[in-house]
């Protein structure tokens, strides 16, 4: 984008360009975006460098998920690894297409906005498409357990537990 002139100022804690004219020109459009991938404690313990940023929650889910509870729009959900939380919020209803739909149950990889709400760290919904259902969870320390389909109805298959005496499975 070129020709965008602006104020910077803060809306709830989040740094944000005021735009001071109506128009600017798009010199690139289209382009593939990657988010940095991370967990929901690295977010929270670093999010004033991701303030802003489209990034990628891995492994969370919605507390208030129950199978028949939907979205609303511009509405905070807590949303959790089993350890740290934050606020999923999201937008007006005639700004995405995730108002309506029923919160997903099971893990997920999380694509959106990275934000503040005054101290409160939060990220925003953009559309279905960035809830990403996970399918299969493997251990990353040494990449040899492997357990599947997540979620499991009545088989839940775990392979290479190799030296293990005991596991939980929550």
């Amino acid at each position: 984008i070129t020709a965008l002139e602006g104020q910077l100022g803060y809306f709830n804690g989040v740094l944000q360009l005021v735009p001071k004219q109506a128009s600017c020109t798009v010199v690139s459009s289209g382009n593939t975006i990657t988010p940095p991938s991370m967990t929901l404690a690295s977010y929270i313990g670093n999010n004033l460098t991701y303030q802003s940023m489209l990034i990628k929650l891995t492994n969370v889910w919605f507390t208030a998920a129950d199978g028949s509870a939907m979205f609303a729009a511009a509405t905070n959900y807590a949303l959790t690894d089993g350890t740290s939380n934050i606020e999923f919020r999201t937008f007006n209803a005639t700004e995405t297409d995730i108002d309506g739909m029923v919160i997903p149950t099971q893990h997920l990889d999380l694509t959106g906005i990275a934000g503040l709400n005054g101290t409160s760290v939060q990220i925003y919904s953009r559309t279905v498409a960035d809830l990403s259902v996970l399918t299969r969870i493997e251990n990353t320390r040494n990449n040899s357990v492997t357990i599947y389909p997540v979620p499991a109805t009545t088989v839940l298959n775990v392979k290479n537990l190799i030296g293990v005496n005991t596991i939980e499975i929550l």
